[in-house]
């Protein structure tokens, strides 16, 4: 299994923006992806205009293939709610606890 992370900083003044696009795109786009488990999406507590997107994937042929398609359309329709340009790091998973994360393992 594997895992994509990406982090940026948005603008205060439209993180309600950048979170209501989010949830666009994973009801028209991102949630169509092959090999796609899971998708978190985080709000710093301590930097509420900090935040991060977890995806699981099966394997990396399918994150690669979301990264190199379908990501930077996505990225395109965020873009204007951003302060920083994104960071973006792929991880493969060890372990995990969440069940429909854990049975694809």
């Amino acid at each position: 299994m594997f895992a994509r992370l990406f982090q940026a900083d948005v603008k205060t003044d439209k993180l309600q923006e950048y979170t209501n696009r989010v949830r666009q795109e994973v009801d028209t786009t991102i949630r169509k992806q092959a090999g796609l488990l899971e998708l978190i999406s985080m709000t710093s507590e301590s930097n509420p205009g900090r935040v991060a997107v977890i995806t699981f994937w099966r394997t990396p042929a399918d994150a690669e293939n979301y990264s190199r398609n379908v990501a930077p359309r996505v990225h395109e329709s965020i873009k204007p709610f951003l302060k920083t340009t994104p960071t973006i790091e792929h991880f493969n998973v060890d372990v995990t606890t969440g069940s429909k994360i854990a049975a694809a393992a």
